[in-house]
Formats: structure tokens, C-alpha cells, sequence
């Protein structure tokens, strides 16, 4: 054993990584990631606006109101190819805000409500209708969170999103249509001496 501190540092490397593929105590919910705990809780509701532009509305009973009464956590999921600008949600009472929201969880408030989540805020017209914005808009695979009222895992048709506004996600098109200039320009001058 010549270099014993080889051994050493294969070891804590090895150990290092072990420890980062484990995962987290609380990531266990079946919406787990790309969101914050609220409360030591994931997300019970998940909203996927599809690539085919439906949209799926799926509910983890498990995981209960973030509140430990009857408040919902929603994450949304963009898997379109456009920009998600909002999102119309119906539902007997979700925005009958009682001040209770994620702002008084997690200690940071995001709009006066205290309910909504980073880059959203709501255009409310009832207890039972309203729309949430996604500040900028929410690019295609992009995640966003927010919080509502009532604990909506008990019963599925207690959520309906009754309209979309989406826009195409130029971003990424823009992205991708400079790094193809990039690349021929780079091709061209190599197969051009």
C-alpha cells in the first residue's frame, strides 16, 4: 500500500455520491420535485397542460391538505410547447381565501392573498371561479406551485380548469434557431478552406 490516501479519497468519493442519489425523507409524494415543502408536505394536486393541449387534473389523497385541515397545494406542469399565460379554475369554494395560505406556512407571501406561489397571482371572480397568472408566463416544461382552499383530494370533481391561455414559447424557439446559426456558421468555415 503505497499512496494509503488514494484509498482515502475513492472512499469519501464514494460515499459523497452515495449520499447525493439518496433521496430526501420528504420527497416520498407522488408529486414530489421542482416545488417546496409547505408544512412538511408535497403538493396534493398536480395540473399537466399536455402536449397535445389537454389537460389532466390528478389528485395524491395521501399526501392531505398542506394545512392539515382542508387546503390544497397545487403544482402545475407545463408539457405543452407554448407558454402557459394562465390557467381558469372552478371549484366549490377554492378561492374563498380564509387566510390560512401558504404565506402563513412558509413565511413568504407572494401576493396579498398569501396563497399564491413565486411568478403567480389571481384574477378571482368567486369563492368558485377565478384565474391564476403565471407572471411572464410559464415556458413549456417549466413547474409553477400555488396554494388553494378546500382540501380537493376528497373529491376529483371539485377542480375544473375551464380554460387555458397560452402563447408560443419563444424563448426556446429562439434558442434553438441561434444555436443552428452557430453550428452551420461553424460547419461552413471548417468545409470551406
Amino acid at each position: 500500500m503505497k499512496y494509503p490516501h488514494r484509498n482515502l479519497s475513492l472512499l469519501a468519493a464514494l460515499v459523497a455520491g452515495f449520499a447525493i442519489a439518496l433521496p430526501s425523507a420528504n420527497a416520498t409524494g407522488l408529486f414530489a420535485g421542482g416545488v417546496p415543502l409547505i408544512n412538511g408536505h408535497n403538493p396534493n394536486v398536480q395540473i399537466t397542460v399536455n402536449a397535445n393541449s389537454t389537460v389532466t387534473v390528478a389528485f395524491d389523497a395521501s399526501e392531505g391538505p398542506y394545512d392539515g385541515i382542508e387546503d390544497s397545494y397545487v403544482k402545475v406542469v407545463n408539457n405543452s410547447g407554448s407558454r402557459l399565460n394562465s390557467l381558469t379554475l372552478t371549484g366549490a369554494n377554492i378561492f374563498g381565501f380564509d387566510g390560512d395560505g401558504q404565506a402563513a406556512y412558509t413565511g413568504t407571501s407572494y401576493d396579498s392573498s398569501g396563497y399564491a406561489g413565486p411568478n403567480t397571482s389571481f384574477n378571482i371572480v368567486n369563492a368558485n371561479s377565478g384565474t391564476v397568472v403565471f407572471a411572464g408566463g410559464l415556458n413549456g416544461g417549466a413547474t409553477a406551485w400555488f396554494t388553494l382552499e378546500e382540501n380537493l383530494t376528497g373529491s376529483s370533481g371539485n377542480l375544473s380548469v375551464t380554460g387555458t391561455n397560452r402563447a408560443p414559447d419563444t424563448g426556446s424557439t429562439w434558442l434553438l434557431l441561434g444555436g443552428a446559426i452557430v453550428c452551420l456558421g461553424a460547419f461552413r468555415r471548417r468545409f470551406s478552406k
